[in-house]
C-alpha cells in the first residue's frame, strides 16, 4: 500500500512488517540468476550484439563463437574452462544463444558451466529485465496493456517469492514451467516490455507477505479456492463468480468410449496396466461452490478381477482424463456405452484468469482493479520509492536568503532510503556529496543568477546510481538599489500620448509599480501597484506635471523605493498632417519595435526587421479588429502606443512553465497563476497557495477549453492560459 511521505513533515508509517519487506527489497534490487535449462546442449553458438568482455579480453559486436565440450570442460577459442563468463560493456547490450533448433537473445551477464555433461548457460540480470522475457511467454503480447500489466505484477510476485528455488543448482530460478517460462529479451514484444516498465517494483501482499499469485488461462466463469485444488487454503484465493470469463471448451462436446477412458486413465497412472475401466459412478460426483468436480469415483476391475473404486479428488478429475479443466458436466449413454463431457475453463482456475483479465482490460479496468478482483483482499505495494516532488521554500530569492528543500516521497519503506543533493549555479557544481540518511538541505545564496537543485534517492540495497531523481530551478536576485523614471519623448505636447516608464536597478522579475501623475498638486492619473512598469499618458492641458513612482519587489515587499520626475507640456506646433504614420511598404526603426511587440502578442511575425511587410500588415489588421477599431492596417501614434502597452501588460502576466502545479503546492509561480486566472475572470485570492478554489478554477478552465479536467497545471495548461491572456488583452481597452 503506497504511502505519501513529506520528509520535512511528520511521518506516519503504516506498512508491512519491516523485516519481511526489507527481505523482498533486498532480493528485488540484486540481480537474479536464471539457469537456462531449456538451452542446455553439447554445443552452443554465441553471437554478440554489442561489445562483451570474456576472460579479460573485449570482443566487439558481431563476434560469433561456438562453445563445445572437450574432456569434460567448455572449449572456447582453443582453451578449456570449467566456467566462462560473457560480461556486457553496456547494460543494453545483448547476446544471442543458438542451442539445437532454438535461438534466443539475452540481456545481462551470461555464465556457462558444465552440468550433466552438457553446457548450461546461466543468465544473471536485473529482475525487471528478466520479467520482460517472462510476460510475453505467459500471456500474448497482443493482449490489452492493462492485462499485461496485471500479468507482470503476478510474475514479479512469483519470482520474488521463489528466488533461490534452484539454489542447490547454483542459480535462483530456471527458464522452464518448473519456475516461469523465460525466453530472453525480444524487443518486438513492445507491449509486454511496456507493461513491465509501467509496473516496475509493484507487488501484491497479504498480511505483510508477497502473495502466491497463481493464474490460469481461463476459470470458465468461476474462480476456484486454492484449498480445493491443493492442500493450503489461502485467504486471498477464494471461489467467486467471474462474469468476464465465458470461455468454453472448443472441442465441446467430448464423447469418450469406455476404451478411450481406460486408455487415458492408464496414461496418467490412475489405473495400472492390468486394470480395466468399468464405469464412472455419476452419483458419486461432488462439486465445489465453483461448480468444479471435487470428488468422483471411478470403478474398475483390478488384475485379480476384483471390482475396485478409485476416488478422484482435487485436480485429479481434470488431470486423469486429460481435460482442460475440472469444470464440466458428464452424462452416460447406455446405448452406445459412451460418456459425454461438456466443459468450461482452461487450467486450475485459481487466482487470475488470463482471459478474464483480457476482457476486464477491454472493458476499461486498470491493472490494479483486475488484480484486486482475482486476489481478494491483497494489497498493491511498491518495492520502489518515488521522489514525487522536490519543493523549495520559494522559487525566487534575494541574495543572502536561505533555500531549504522539502522532498515529497512515495514509499513503503522510507527507513531503507539514502539521499543525495547537488546544487548548481549555471553549469558549476556548488554542493555535491555522497549518499546518506540525512534528509536536510539548506544553503545561503551568495550570488545572483539561476540555480538548479537536484535530489536523488536510492534504496540501501540498490546497486544503481539512483532509483529516482527530481530537480528544481530557481533564481536569486540582488535587492532593488535604484529607481528612475523616463519619458519616450523629449517634447511633450498637449493632448498627445507620452509613454512614462519606471526603471529599476536590481530586483526580481516580480517588481510592482505604482505610477501617479499630478498637475498643480492634483492627481490626474493613477495606477496602483501592479506589474506593468509603463503607462501611456495623454495630458489634457499645458503646464508642469509631476510623475511620482513607487516600486517594491515581491521578494521584499516592505522595502518601497520612490522617485519623482517633473516635465512640461506645451502646445503642439501647427503642421500639415501627422508625422507619425507606419504603413505597408515602409522601413523604420519604430517598425522594428512594433514587430517585437506584435511577436510578444503571439502574432509570430518572425525576426523584427523594421520593414512593414505582409505579415506585419496582417497582424495590425487583426489587432485592430479585435480592439474594435477600423481595420486600416495603418499604425498611427495612438495605435503604436496601445500595441506597446498591451505587449508590456502581457509580459507582466504571462506564465512560464517550471514545474507541475497541483493541490497544496506553494510558491510565487502559484501566485502568478492565480493573477492570470483572475485576469481571465475566475475570481481567486492570489495567496500563492494552490488551494481547492484554485484547483476548481483550473478544472473549470480546462473544461471550458476541452482539456482533461484534472485540476493540474502542466505545460499544456500554461500554454493555453498564455493564449487566453493575449486574447483577453487584445479585446480589452482602446
Amino acid at each position: 500500500m503506497k504511502r505519501f511521505l513529506s520528509i520535512f513533515l511528520a511521518i506516519i508509517l503504516m506498512i508491512s512488517p519491516l523485516q519481511v519487506f526489507a527481505k523482498y527489497q533486498q532480493d528485488y534490487f540484486k540481480d537474479v540468476s536464471i539457469g537456462l535449462e531449456s538451452m542446455m546442449a553439447a554445443s552452443i553458438t554465441v553471437t554478440l550484439n554489442g561489445d562483451y568482455v570474456v576472460d579479460g579480453i573485449m570482443y566487439p559486436s558481431g563476434s560469433s563463437f561456438v562453445l563445445s565440450i572437450s574432456n569434460g570442460a567448455i572449449l572456447f577459442n582453443n582453451a578449456s574452462y570449467q566456467q566462462l563468463q560473457f560480461i556486457p560493456v553496456k547494460a543494453d547490450n545483448t547476446l544471442s544463444l543458438k542451442s539445437r533448433t532454438k535461438t534466443f537473445k539475452y540481456l545481462g551477464k551470461m555464465t556457462f558451466v558444465m552440468k550433466n555433461n552438457l553446457i548450461l548457460p546461466i543468465n544473471t540480470l536485473n529482475l525487471e529485465d528478466y520479467l520482460k522475457g517472462v510476460v510475453p511467454r505467459e500471456m500474448s503480447d497482443s493482449f490489452p496493456l492493462e492485462a499485461l500489466k496485471a500479468q507482470a505484477v503476478a510474475a514479479r510476485c512469483y519470482a520474488l517469492s521463489n528466488i533461490g528455488k534452484h539454489r542447490i543448482d547454483g542459480y535462483d530460478l530456471c527458464d522452464t514451467v518448473h519456475c516461469q517460462v523465460y525466453g530472453g529479451y525480444d524487443e518486438t514484444k513492445v507491449n509486454s516490455i511496456r507493461a513491465v516498465e509501467e509496473t516496475r517494483g509493484i507487488i501484491m501482499t497479504y498480511g505483510g507477505r508477497i502473495i502466491s499469485a497463481y493464474f490460469s488461462a481461463s476459470n470458465g466463469g468461476w474462480t476456484e479456492a486454492s484449498g480445493n485444488v491443493w492442500t493450503s487454503q489461502l485467504p486471498y484465493l477464494i471461489a467467486k463468480e467471474d462474469t468476464f470469463d465465458t470461455y468454453t471448451w472448443p472441442e465441446n462436446p467430448v464423447v469418450l468410449t469406455v476404451i478411450d477412458i481406460d486408455s487415458r486413465l492408464k496414461a496418467k497412472n490412475i489405473l495400472g496396466p492390468n486394470d480395466r475401466f468399468l464405469r464412472i459412478d455419476l452419483n458419486s460426483i461432488v462439486r465445489n461452490n465453483s461448480g468444479r468436480i471435487a470428488r468422483m469415483d471411478v470403478v474398475y476391475l483390478d488384475q485379480n478381477g476384483l471390482e475396485v473404486i478409485k476416488t478422484l479428488t482435487k485436480e485429479q478429475p481434470r488431470i486423469a482424463f486429460s481435460f482442460r479443466s475440472a469444470l464440466y458436466d458428464v452424462t452416460y449413454d447406455a446405448a452406445t456405452d459412451t460418456y459425454t463431457f461438456i466443459g468450461k475453463g482452461f487450467g486450475h482456475g485459481v487466482g487470475m484468469s488470463q482471459i478474464g483479465a483480457k476482457n476486464r482490460a477491454l472493458a476499461g479496468q486498470r491493472f490494479d482493479e483486475i488484480l484486486k478482483f482475482y486476489y481478494d483482499g491483497a494489497q498493491i505495494e511498491s518495492l520502489n520509492s518515488k521522489l514525487i516532488l522536490l519543493n523549495t521554500n520559494k522559487d525566487k530569492f534575494l541574495i543572502g536568503e536561505e533555500i531549504t528543500a522539502n522532498p515529497i516521497i512515495e514509499s513503503s519503506s522510507i527507513d531503507n532510503l539514502l539521499f543525495k543533493f547537488e546544487l548548481y549555479k549555471g553549469d558549476n557544481l556548488l554542493i555535491g556529496g555522497e549518499y546518506s540518511k540525512g534528509i536536510d538541505f539548506k544553503y545561503q545564496l551568495q550570488e545572483e543568477g539561476q540555480y538548479t537543485l537536484k535530489a536523488y534517492i536510492r534504496n540501501v540495497y540498490s546497486s544503481k546510481d539512483f532509483d529516482d531523481y527530481r530537480e528544481v530551478k530557481f533564481n536569486a536576485y540582488s535587492p532593488i538599489s535604484g529607481v528612475n523614471v523616463i519619458l519616450d519623448k523629449n517634447t511633450v505636447y498637449e493632448k498627445k500620448p507620452v509613454n512614462i516608464s519606471v526603471l529599476t536597478e536590481g530586483g526580481s522579475d516580480r517588481i510592482a509599480y505604482k505610477i501617479e501623475v499630478y498637475k498643480d498638486e492634483n492627481l490626474v492619473y493613477g495606477q496602483d501597484f501592479n506589474y506593468v512598469n509603463s503607462i501611456a499618458f495623454v495630458p489634457q492641458e499645458i503646464g508642469e506635471y509631476v510623475v511620482k513612482a513607487e516600486v517594491k519587489d515581491e521578494l521584499q515587499p516592505e522595502n518601497v523605493l520612490s522617485y519623482e520626475l517633473k516635465f512640461n507640456v506645451i502646445k503642439e506646433p501647427v503642421s500639415r498632417g501627422s508625422s507619425f504614420q507606419l504603413k505597408k511598404g515602409m522601413k523604420d526603426i519604430r517598425i522594428k519595435t512594433l514587430q517585437g511587440a506584435l511577436n510578444t502578442l503571439l502574432y509570430n511575425i518572425g525576426t523584427p526587421t523594421g520593414y512593414f511587410g505582409d505579415k506585419t500588415y496582417n497582424a495590425v489588421v487583426d489587432y485592430q479588429k479585435k480592439k474594435g477599431l477600423k481595420a486600416t492596417g495603418v499604425v498611427d501614434e495612438n495605435l503604436y502606443n496601445l500595441i506597446i502597452k498591451d505587449a508590456k501588460t502581457y509580459e507582466g502576466l504571462k506564465l512560464t512553465y517550471k514545474r507541475v502545479l497541483r493541490l497544496n503546492v506553494k510558491g510565487d509561480d502559484v501566485k502568478r497563476l492565480q493573477n492570470a486566472l483572475n485576469r481571465l475572470g475566475y475570481r481567486l485570492s492570489a495567496n500563492g497557495v494552490f488551494d481547492a478554489k484554485t484547483a476548481d478554477a483550473v478544472r473549470k478552465l480546462q473544461k471550458d477549453n476541452r482539456m482533461v479536467a484534472d485540476g493540474v497545471v502542466g505545460k499544456a495548461v500554461v500554454n493555453r492560459i498564455n493564449i487566453l491572456l493575449v486574447e483577453n488583452i487584445k479585446r480589452t481597452g482602446k
